[in-house]
């Protein structure tokens, strides 16, 4: 995806974007809907009326499997594992992220 508009089209179109249009306050309300919308595998959420503010909030953005997905250019039935495995490969790949070699008997964070 080149933009985050792009992005909310593609999610949108695929029903994994909610508008809401309803004032929000930014401070008592906005994070509780996202974080009970999140508990639910909700949707994206468009806060477009965010009280004191001429700016909408975008929420709940990559917080499923299947928005990661579609974060990443991937089938939308992916795992996350699916996904984290591509990445790995594309960053290697491109010499972003040069393999380490550990060893002895350490644990590795």
């Amino acid at each position: 995806m080149k933009d985050l508009r792009e992005w909310m089209d593609a999610c949108e179109r695929e029903g994994d974007l909610h508008r809401i249009k309803a004032e929000v306050d930014y401070e008592l309300e906005l994070g509780h809907v996202a974080t009970l919308n999140e508990r639910k595998r909700g949707p994206a959420l468009l806060f477009e009326n965010v009280k004191g503010s001429k700016m909408p909030v975008l929420a709940s953005t990559v917080t499923t499997p299947r928005r990661v997905a579609m974060s990443c250019n991937r089938p939308l039935n992916s795992s996350l594992c699916d996904i984290a495995r591509e990445w790995m490969k594309v960053m290697v790949e491109k010499n972003l992220l040069p393999p380490v070699e550990v060893k002895g008997d350490i644990p590795v964070m």
